[in-house]
């Protein structure tokens, strides 16, 4: 019995400890991973916004043909830049002319 008593007696003394030593050191518990990813989005999302207004718009034309079909996605500019009239008859007449589609 004696033993069993300076075993406790040595577990409580231990417990007691542990908390004076966290106490001094103020340790504090991490916090939860949603409230990091949560600061870290907050922190990048100025950096993002002024980039993405910044982008020029983008048309999107969908090409299908008997493999398959492909999209593609072209500025305003780029398509000025190919020749004039309609985009589609522009895109049409630069992809037949590299040799990419027949039409």
């Amino acid at each position: 019995m004696a033993g069993q008593a300076s075993t406790l007696d040595v577990q409580q003394q231990l417990q007691e400890d542990f908390r004076t030593v966290r106490k001094r050191m103020m340790i504090v518990p991490a916090p939860p991973r949603w409230m990091l990813l949560q600061a870290a989005a907050l922190i990048s999302a100025p950096a993002v916004t002024p980039v993405a207004v910044a982008q020029e718009r983008v048309k999107l034309f969908k090409a299908i043909g008997a493999k398959g079909e492909v999209t593609i996605g072209l500025t305003e500019g780029k398509l000025r830049a190919m020749g004039t009239g309609d985009d589609v008859r522009i895109l049409s007449r630069r992809l037949v002319a590299e040799g990419r589609f027949t039409v």
